[in-house]
């Protein structure tokens, strides 16, 4: 029923590379070759140029990819759905999330959901926030659960969670009484904080250069992981910048405490799920979306 040259060509397009789209596949790739070369004829004009490091797409080519991707998600879309109308939901529901969004509600989540619809299985790749973002527009990913998410034109963001950058103290730190702080205060502390890669460490980056601070906060650790940011300050090594719910739990179990930083920017950050804008989601993947957001609610 699908064209399988439509849908190699999109591989190559996605992966940049005959033999990546070969993997991806699972055929040869001198069988990926073909079908690009039948699609070429059948169009009229080149799609692909061939490098020393992989193929580039023509503007020709650049406009049929997207087409394919577009075609193949809608198709994909419609698969899942009469699947569900026939009364098969076996579906595999692909997600891309931030560190502090999998223990804050998402696995919670997943759990509910596969109470009602066992059938129903997931993927799920951590990433830092910028990543997220990208798996969902090139279609590697249903769902996206990212940082602080800017306007995309090619993205819908279905809920927007708060979810404030706090600092993390030991209980029994000076700190720890505290309401809350300011950036100044922090001068001096020994800090740890997320990676550049980090949409937590941005927005935090962007308000201490807002503070007027410049480089006077210098890390003596940081790390993309937000367990080693914990460990770090569980150990009595110093303090943390990090994503309220990814402090939450060890605020429960009352080994660090979660205190407010006195910024506009830092209190009003969240949790974004995010979809493709272009792409219309299967039902069964709408309804755990609607699943999603009632965990993070309650949670």
């Amino acid at each position: 029923m699908f064209p399988g040259e439509l849908r190699a060509f999109h591989a190559v397009a996605k992966t940049g590379s005959i033999r990546k789209a070969g993997e991806l596949l699972n055929i040869a790739p001198s069988s990926v070759s073909r079908k690009v070369a039948l699609l070429e004829h059948q169009i009229g004009t080149a799609l692909i140029e061939r490098t020393a490091t992989g193929v580039v797409l023509t503007h020709a080519g650049t406009l049929v990819a997207e087409y394919a991707r577009s075609v193949i998600l809608d198709f994909d879309t419609l698969r899942a759905d009469l699947n569900d109308f026939r009364g098969s939901r076996r579906r595999l529901i692909r997600l891309a999330a931030v560190e502090s969004s999998i223990a804050g509600g998402l696995i919670p989540a997943i759990a509910a959901f596969r109470e009602k619809f066992e059938t129903v299985s997931f993927r799920l790749n951590m990433a830092p926030a910028p990543q997220v973002v990208e798996d969902v527009i090139r279609g590697d990913c249903d769902i996206g659960l990212t940082f602080d998410s800017p306007p995309h034109p090619d993205l819908v963001i279905v809920a927007s969670i708060p979810e404030p950058i706090v600092l993390a103290v030991p209980n029994g730190h000076a700190f720890a009484p505290a309401k809350s702080i300011t950036l100044r205060e922090l001068k001096g502390v020994t800090l740890a904080l997320p990676e550049l890669s980090f949409g937590v460490r941005r927005v935090f980056d962007r308000a201490i250069h807002d503070a007027g601070l410049g480089t006077s906060l210098n890390p003596a650790m940081s790390s993309n992981t937000f367990e080693a940011l914990r460990d770090f300050v569980c150990c009595g090594a110093g303090v943390a910048v990090l994503p309220y719910r990814a402090v939450l739990r060890e605020s429960t179990q009352r080994r660090l405490t979660a205190v407010p930083i006195e910024h506009e920017t830092l209190w009003h950050t969240t949790i974004d799920i995010v979809t493709l804008r272009a792409r219309r989601l299967p039902n069964i993947v709408s309804n755990f979306v609607q699943r999603l957001v009632r965990s993070f609610e309650l949670g």
